[in-house]
């Protein structure tokens, strides 16, 4: 994607916490714009034990669901980001089922299992999968050493552009320290904090 008043080409991005509910967003960067987006993955919610939402498989429409004992649902509902549906079993359904015990920790009063489909969810197992590449991992420690070691957490000053001059100057101080320790080995480890030598 070229882009910006320098007309850069930008290959991949790398942002906070705001795209992991954004699927849209990253579907569009990626799709449309060729743009690699590395930003942390969804929380997982689900319970260890129990059959995960992949289990459940959703027809062609995307209108009705079928559990793994068979049973089927077209009751939905949005679900709070507008990201996919919400798909709720009713309770006939989950009381006699032998599955039961596999696929929730207990049976509601007033319903059975409701399952969340979302409708990004191959962008966000793809953020999930490039969390755990050693290109993602660098990035982190190097936001996590400016917010740590370099007071990157708080504005020091009022107004966006001194807020963005802090930052443009704190990323060339550890840009600066990590080509001392790449260029001086076990002296770049003494001016990088929490570098083991």
């Amino acid at each position: 994607m070229r882009g910006g008043a320098q007309g850069n080409d930008v290959e991949a991005i790398s942002t906070d916490g705001i795209l992991s509910t954004r699927g849209e967003v990253v579907r569009k960067l990626e799709e449309e714009f060729g743009v690699t987006v590395y930003a942390p993955p969804p929380r997982v919610t689900k319970e260890a034990g129990f059959f995960p939402p992949e289990a459940f498989t959703l027809d062609e429409r995307g209108e009705e669901l079928t559990c793994p004992a068979g049973e089927k649902t077209s009751v939905r509902y949005p679900n709070r980001h507008g990201t996919g549906w919400r798909f709720a079993f009713r309770r006939s359904q989950c009381k006699d089922c032998a599955f039961q015990s596999q696929c929730m920790a207990r049976l509601p009063e007033k319903h059975g299992r409701v399952v969340s489909k979302n409708d990004y969810q191959e962008e966000y197992e793809r953020l999930r999968a490039r969390a755990q590449t050693e290109e993602y991992l660098k990035v982190e420690r190097k936001l996590a050493e400016m917010v740590n070691w370099h007071g990157a957490r708080r504005a020091r000053y009022r107004g966006r552009w001194r807020v963005k001059i802090q930052l443009l100057m704190t990323a060339i101080v550890v840009n600066i320290k990590r080509i001392v320790r790449l260029l001086t080995g076990s002296l770049g480890a003494v001016l990088e904090p929490g570098v083991k030598r």
